[in-house]
């Protein structure tokens, strides 16, 4: 079926439940206009009721109590008939309620007639009833004055089913009775209504109510025809509007159909075309809401499918994209796994990407000393190609400055610019020429990419628009970084495998040359054989060894291989700080340059430019030889200019320099071992030496007073040799246990506040006779406000003593030693100047060394074990002071200056006392003193000391016979040696404390022996002896200790 039968169709199932509608709404109107015309009967009927009621009231008459009528009509006193209806009134009588009789025909001559009774009560009793007789004819004009529409008919029945009175025709049917269906219906009800046959055979509406006052009804009816007829009206008035409104409906179903489906028919093949895959023509207009609707919506789907198709192009455009991008990326990883020559591999990868990615395309990496290396270039254009070569090659980025590769390396992150403006191009290209390249390039656009491994930036990936109209936007860069990712791998796993195999190649060299160097204590051997493996090793055109003086960083050529280099032959020397060399010694690091001359981090001058001008090599690798943070040589790879140095042979070359510190180390450990050993052989040589010479002198001078043959100035003599012998030997006996004590660590200070003044005065003191003995002037100058210093008084003075002793002994006669003592805080400075032979300039900086001595040969002038100085260094350290020595050269004399940190308070303490003579010795009168030694000699000489100052000394040579001396002689002061075979000092000492205070256990006690350490001192006074006197000892000390311990 078409639309517009549909149309149709739809119009019909549309006006057909209308039709039914409006006969439902027919029929309940037919039913609403009989339910009203019934009602209107009954009103009619009602009244017709109300009429008779009436008629029937105004009909009453009256009866007495005896039930006889009293008429109003006659006479007073007139006797009336007998009522014609006595059961009437006797029902009234005994009911005492109005009552209406059925139609009496008899009573009223030749009428018929009904009475009306209603009783009198009066207090409750009845007193009579009111009566009257009332004429059908009567009511039948109460019927008539209704004024009934024609065919309409009313009457009254009484309670029999008898006709009372009947309009029109009364006198016909007044008295008969009524139908039968009459008189079944009323019996049921007081009112209604009905279709019932009439006493003419004719069927009636019939409507019917009940008397008030009496079992009578008043019916009135109309022909059924005349009810019917209205309702046929309505249903012929329905049909025919209903016939009307079809035809008009299906007339407008057809106009308005055309007009509905000629929008749906264009749209019909508007959607086949759609569906078809073309686009549709815009579709009509239509007034139907739902068809506008409808090609609303298949414009919709045409714009819809438009949009689906432009995105289908995009994303098969992007499809295509992803594709290249992934066939790119994985040429890319081909090409970067395909070699771990990753330079070249680069070059290739620049290839790559033009014009895939970029018109140019530019690599640079980050070479070991931070700058930036272009390694490679390429061009899409393969006439420019050239061009860009040369224009990577002239123009590198510099790290430092503001080139987009620059700051790329230095954040880490993309540099991307979708336009360069000329200030940008101002940036990339800041010299003319280069600016002037870059224009005939047409640069419009960049992107670079860092290349990053293992959180090291390794280099960037610069890509440039130049002629293709290329812009580079955001989403570009996720590409062009997973490329710089994937090239940083291939990087970084051939720098890995690169370094991996330049440690094997040196550890196999380093093995090869291990042992050499292992037996090579030569520095000269080691520099040369190092400086030609290196070279070997790594193919290059020359290399040189440098040797670094640690004071003065100024280096000097000890040996070459390769091509010579003249100017640079063993021997020659370049400035701290010059070359590159000089650039790897003050940044303790290795330092690689394409070209020293135009590196802006070299310096050289004038005379170093001319020279390296004419050397091919300008390509160069230094490494500094670095031994307990010291640099101490310089290893120097040069090769032709522009050669890059990669961070393998960087590895190897640290490597081998590593070995080269080692070895040069162990040589010169080794020669400080050499030289320590001869300087020890010649010590105990000197030691000998200066032992035997004043033995001899004392042995000779022993024998010759032995033989009583002196006259009294020999003997004087003599005695004078033999203690000016005795207090050297004494002498070089203190200096050995100072040594030793310095070189095990056991030297200890007693820290005071101390007058420096004071302890310089009393050193003076000490060696005045001995300056003047050789005419040398003592020149002091001490400022007496120099303040305390923070010292042992007794080691200072042995430092000062030391320093005036030296410069005594190495100044000539008539010469001049100058003591100055002054303050510059935070110290006390100590200055002792001669005028004596000075020091060489290359003893200098050994003049504080042990065992060291300027001349140590069988031709010296001066004696001496070269001690004493080293024991002064060790003493002013120790007092957290500084020492430093000072010549001009030979005959030119010698400053030493000596400081010492100030004291935190002013306190001032004398010096030790200067040595008292024999001849002032305190007198020990009257004390007893007890002497043990199990050496004679020396047992001998205390005994001399203390005999002469007055003491009475009492020997023992044992342990026992000090006991049994002991409870003897009950001495006031016991001096015992520590070392005796059998019970020594410590023993000796415990058994006299435990003989108790009344057998002498508590005598004081001295240790007098040669055990001079610390420790022995310590355990000395520990035992319970009061002081410790090491030997040898001057006799008034001895004395004087002696007194002061029996005063106590």
């Amino acid at each position: 079926m078409t639309l517009r039968s549909h149309l149709i169709t739809l119009v019909l199932v549309a006006v057909l439940p209308l039709l039914v509608f409006s006969a439902i709404v027919l029929a309940l109107a037919a039913d609403s206009e009989r339910d009203a015309t019934e009602r209107g009967l009954r009103a009619t009927g009602r009244a017709v009721g109300t009429a008779v009621d009436h008629t029937l009231d105004k009909a009453i008459g009256a009866l007495d109590e005896g039930g006889r009528r009293l008429n109003t009509l006659q006479p007073t006193g007139t006797e009336l008939p007998p009522p014609a209806d006595a059961t009437t009134i006797a029902t009234v009588l005994a009911r005492r309620m109005p009552v209406v009789s059925d139609l009496i025909s008899g009573g009223l001559p030749g009428r018929a007639h009904v009475v009306v009774a209603v009783p009198v009560l009066r207090e409750g009793s009845l007193r009579g009833a009111l009566l009257t007789a009332l004429d059908a004819a009567t009511l039948a004009r109460v019927l008539d004055a209704q004024q009934l529409p024609g065919g309409w008919a009313a009457g009254i029945v009484d309670g029999r089913g008898v006709i009372v009175a009947r309009t029109p025709e009364s006198s016909r049917y007044t008295g008969q009775p009524a139908r039968p269906e009459y008189v079944a219906f009323t019996e049921r009800r007081d009112g209604g209504a009905a279709r019932l046959p009439g006493l003419d055979g004719l069927r009636r509406h019939t409507v019917f109510s009940r008397l008030q006052h009496a079992r009578w009804t008043v019916y009135l009816a109309l022909p059924a025809t005349t009810m019917d007829a209205v309702l046929q009206r309505s249903l012929w008035a329905l049909i025919g509007g209903g016939i009307f409104f079809l035809a008009a409906g299906l007339v407008l179903a057809v106009f308005v159909g055309r007009r509905v489906t000629a929008p749906i028919v264009s749209l019909s093949s508007a959607a086949a075309r759609l569906g078809a895959g073309q686009l549709p023509e815009a579709p009509p207009v239509s007034g139907v809401d739902e068809v506008a609707a409808l090609a609303g919506a298949l414009t919709d789907a045409a714009r819809r499918r438009r949009e689906i198709e432009a995105e289908r192009e995009i994303f098969l455009a992007r499809v295509e994209a992803a594709r290249e991008r992934a066939a790119l990326l994985a040429e890319a990883s081909r090409l970067l796994a395909s070699s771990l020559d990753y330079e070249a591999t680069l070059e290739r990868l620049a290839r790559l990407l033009v014009p895939a990615l970029a018109d140019l395309c530019v690599v640079d990496l980050v070479g070991d000393d931070g700058e930036i290396r272009r390694v490679a270039a390429a061009h899409a254009d393969p006439a420019k190609d050239e061009a860009a070569r040369e224009l990577a090659r002239r123009f590198s980025p510099d790290r430092r400055g503001h080139h987009p590769v620059a700051r790329a390396l230095r954040s880490g992150r993309p540099e991307l610019a979708s336009e360069i403006s000329a200030e940008t191009l101002e940036t990339i290209a800041p010299d003319p020429a280069h600016r002037e390249l870059a224009h005939a390039m047409a640069y419009a656009s960049y992107l670079v990419v860092p290349i990053t491994a293992r959180e090291r930036t390794l280099g960037a990936i610069s890509l440039v628009s130049a002629g293709s109209g290329r812009r580079y936007m955001a989403e570009d860069v996720p590409l062009a970084e997973d490329i710089a990712r994937r090239a940083a791998v291939a990087i970084d796993n051939a720098r890995l495998y690169h370094q991996s195999e330049a440690r094997l190649r040196a550890a196999e060299a380093a093995a090869e040359i291990g042992g050499f160097l292992n037996q090579a204590l030569d520095p000269d051997v080691v520099s040369r054989r190092i400086a030609e493996s290196v070279r070997a090793l790594l193919g290059l055109g020359t290399s040189l060894f440098y040797r670094v003086n640690p004071s003065t960083l100024e280096m000097t050529v000890v040996a070459t291989s390769g091509t010579p280099i003249p100017g640079l032959e063993p021997g020659a020397t370049l400035p701290a700080g010059s070359a590159t060399v000089g650039l790897a010694v003050r940044e303790r690091r290795p330092v690689t340059t394409l070209d020293l001359l135009s590196d802006p981090r070299i310096a050289l001058t004038a005379e170093q430019r001319t020279l390296f001008e004419a050397v091919p090599f300008r390509s160069v690798l230094a490494v500094p030889l670095l031994s307990h943070e010291r640099v101490i040589g310089v290893l120097a790879l040069g090769d032709r200019k522009g050669r890059s140095f990669r961070q393998e042979e960087v590895l190897l070359a640290q490597g081998f320099a590593e070995q080269a510190a080692l070895a040069l180390e162990n040589a010169r450990l080794y020669a400080e071992a050499r030289d320590a050993n001869r300087a020890k052989d010649e010590f105990l040589a000197t030691l000998s030496h200066e032992l035997r010479t004043p033995l001899t002198a004392m042995l000779g001078w022993v024998r010759m007073l032995q033989s009583a043959n002196l006259d009294v100035a020999t003997r004087e003599r003599a005695l004078q040799v033999i203690d000016r012998n005795t207090k050297l030997q004494a002498q070089l006996i203190d200096d050995l246990l100072d040594v030793s004590r310095i070189v095990t660590g056991k030297l200890s200070l007693e820290l005071k506040a101390v007058d420096v003044g004071a302890v310089v005065e009393a050193a003076l003191d000490a060696v005045t006779l001995g300056a003047h003995a050789k005419s040398v002037m003592l020149e002091r100058r001490i400022d007496p406000a120099a303040g305390p210093a923070w010292g042992d008084a007794h080691r200072l003075q042995q430092v000062v003593w030391n320093l005036l002793s030296n410069a005594i002994k190495f100044t000539p006669s008539g010469g001049r030693v100058t003591v100055t003592v002054e303050r510059e805080d935070p110290h006390v400075v100590v200055r002792v100047a001669d005028t004596g032979h000075g020091i060489a300039p290359e003893f200098l900086p050994y003049i504080f060394d042990r065992f060291r001595q300027a001349d140590s040969t069988t031709t010296r002038a001066h004696g001496g074990l070269g001690l004493g100085l080293a024991i002064v260094h060790h003493f002013v350290t120790l007092h957290r002071g500084t020492v430093t020595a000072a010549s001009d050269g030979a005959d030119r004399g010698a400053t030493f200056t000596v400081r010492i940190p100030l004291a935190p308070l002013r306190v001032t303490e004398r010096a030790m006392p200067g040595v008292l003579s024999v001849d002032r010795l305190p007198p020990l009168a009257g004390i007893r003193v007890l002497v043990v030694d199990d050496d004679p000699d020396a047992r001998d000489l205390v005994t001399a000391v203390l005999g002469q100052s007055g003491a009475e000394v009492v020997t023992a040579a044992s342990t026992q016979e000090a006991l049994d001396a002991l409870a003897r002689a009950r001495p006031h002061v016991l001096v015992s040696d520590l070392s005796m075979p059998g019970d020594d000092g410590y023993a000796l000492l415990e058994r006299v404390r435990a003989l108790g205070l009344d057998r002498g256990g508590h005598v004081a006690a001295v240790a007098l022996t040669a055990f001079a350490r610390a420790e022995d001192r310590a355990r000395a006074l520990a035992a319970g002896y009061a002081v410790h006197i090491p030997k040898p000892v001057e006799p008034a000390a001895l004395v004087e200790v002696v007194a002061r311990v029996a005063a106590r």
